[in-house]
């Protein structure tokens, strides 16, 4: 009898053991087989974390805002409409005169007028004051080089007309503090033209003075004397004035300086 109850003893204690052990490596086995997948799914969220977000959003707006920005100034309609809606008035000389006379913008934009200097400059304070503009565009030169018609030698010297802008775009700026001022570079004449007025050669020479100018003083420098090259065969017969087809390139350079510095976005 003692001895049944002996065996059924060490039956039981060995079932207990069995049972024990097979709760543990089940415990452990699970344990085991989750681990991998945790440790994975850690990585996938680590790999995410790794891919910065705001730079791929930042070259996604901005391969946006390039594209609307081509549109916009490969329509010369929408160039014109966009400097009129920030408020930009062009002052100048005839030159200048041809925005308003081929009908690219209203004439009370366009405050310029045939053999006009950078002298005419102060009568049009008080009108300019008035519009309150966001950007003047300030454009003169070729008649300060005396070889217009009843147009002397107003500046014979870079260094003399340079400090006539530093006084006059000064005064200016005094007038409207919160308008950006540019200037828009001299544009040379043709070949033909320098032909029987050899004088206007200077011109890219003082471009050079104006731009370092603009640069040291604060005011915008509008480079567009590449574009008189560039479409050469949009010159009238004096070789100093132009079609209307070059003034959508002119309207252009402008507005895409304007953006450049910030001005617009």
């Amino acid at each position: 009898m003692r001895h049944n109850i002996t065996i059924l003893a060490w039956f039981l204690v060995v079932l207990a053991i069995i049972v024990v052990s097979v709760i543990w490596i089940t415990r452990f086995s699970r344990k085991t087989n989750a681990s991998p997948d945790k440790s994975a799914g850690e990585a996938v969220i680590r790999s995410m974390e790794a891919v910065p977000i705001a730079p791929i959003e930042d070259h996604i707006f901005q391969k946006e805002k390039d594209e609307i920005l081509r549109k916009l100034l490969d329509d010369p309609d929408r160039v014109f409409q966009t400097l009129t809606d920030i408020n930009t008035i062009l002052v100048g000389d005839s030159r200048v005169v041809g925005f308003s006379m081929y009908n690219h913008m209203d004439p009370s934009r366009v405050l310029a007028g045939t053999s006009w200097s950078i002298l005419e400059l102060p009568a049009l304070y008080g009108i300019i004051e008035g519009m309150n503009p966001r950007f003047v565009i300030v454009s003169f030169g070729v008649n300060e080089i005396g070889q217009q018609y009843f147009t002397p030698v107003y500046f014979d010297t870079d260094e003399s007309y340079v400090d006539a802008l530093a006084y006059y775009l000064g005064e200016l700026q005094s007038i409207v503090p919160n308008a950006k001022i540019y200037y828009s570079a001299i544009l040379p004449v043709n070949d033909a033209c320098l032909e029987t007025k050899p004088g206007f050669s200077i011109i890219p020479r003082r471009n050079q003075a104006i731009k370092q100018f603009c640069e040291e003083a604060g005011y915008g420098y509008i480079d567009t004397e590449h574009l008189a090259y560039e479409h050469s065969d949009l010159y009238i017969a004096d070789g100093v004035h132009f079609y209307s087809e070059f003034y959508p390139y002119w309207g252009r350079a402008i507005l895409e300086q304007i953006i450049a510095d910030g001005g617009i976005s």
